[in-house]
């Protein structure tokens, strides 16, 4: 799209010479929010909740199981924000039905181990607390992206979306937030009979 030489820019600017490249605001935010993707931990909680949803889409049997969630779309971050937000919303329904479709009979066993190992993966300390973080900054980057991918979007708009965004952030306390969504996700791992283990830290 942005490529100087064969992008789409290029080839308007090719015919009208005086036109403005401007990058998309939208996915120069996007592009901040792909550094939060580096971490390992989050990298991980992204690849398992792919894996889960794509179990239950590729089989109509197992999709009945489960409430209806979208894709995760690795290049539309405004489905991605809302594919992480509903997961987490049903979260705890769809570890109960993988833990069911372990056990159940009528599922052959390849489906059985597959349904054990994401069950498993799901059950863990780090991927709960790293999906309540990803869900509750999803909800609030959500909107603003579709805001900022609307047609009738003028510069004016596009700044004070990105300047509203910037203030809840800087004002954010970092303690008090995280301890918001700790605390979600310890009463979800109780509801799942899961207890969140915090790593032990050894200092030099």
């Amino acid at each position: 799209m942005s490529g100087i030489h064969n992008g789409v820019q290029a080839i308007i600017k090719n015919e009208f010479s005086k036109a403005v490249f401007v990058h998309c605001s939208s996915h120069r935010l996007n592009l901040v929010i792909n550094d939060l993707n580096k971490l390992q931990h989050i990298q991980n909680c992204a690849g398992i909740i792919k894996s889960i949803i794509k179990f239950f889409r590729l089989s109509p049997k197992r999709r009945k199981r489960i409430e209806k969630i979208p894709l995760f779309c690795e290049t539309r971050w405004s489905e991605k924000y809302k594919t992480i937000r509903i997961f987490s919303e049903h979260f705890v329904g769809i570890v109960k039905q993988l833990e069911i479709i372990s056990m159940e009979t009528c599922f052959d066993s390849q489906t059985k181990i597959q349904a054990f190992q994401l069950h498993s993966a799901a059950t863990k300390s780090n991927f709960i607390v790293c999906l309540f973080i990803m869900a509750k900054f999803s909800a609030q980057l959500e909107p603003i992206t579709n805001a900022l991918q609307a047609i009738q979007l003028d510069l004016i708009q596009a700044r004070k979306y990105i300047t509203e965004i910037i203030e809840v952030f800087n004002n954010l306390d970092a303690k008090n937030y995280f301890h918001e969504i700790f605390k979600k996700a310890q009463n979800v791992a109780n509801e799942l009979g899961e207890e969140i283990e915090i790593p032990r830290i050894v200092f030099n």
